[in-house]
């Protein structure tokens, strides 16, 4: 699965803990921020995968949201 991700932060080194978030089978890539906002690239070998990675993201500390802009298989 590959997913976009639209997530809030509050902190400006929480773009920091997005690229570092360690995700069981997972991977990020922060493709760009603007102000508070920040787009995620998300692959994950299932849904199951992106699901627990968004939350992984969601309880970071200084994330107020997290949006999928788009998810499609890989």
């Amino acid at each position: 699965m590959i997913a976009w991700l639209l997530v809030e932060v509050t902190e400006s080194d929480a773009q920091e803990r997005l690229r570092s978030a360690s995700l069981a089978n997972a991977l990020q890539l922060v493709v760009g921020s603007v102000g508070n906002e920040v787009i995620l690239h998300v692959q994950s070998t299932t849904l199951e995968d992106l699901n627990a990675a968004l939350g992984t993201f969601a309880s970071l500390a200084g994330v107020t949201s997290v949006s999928t802009l788009r998810v499609r298989p890989a």
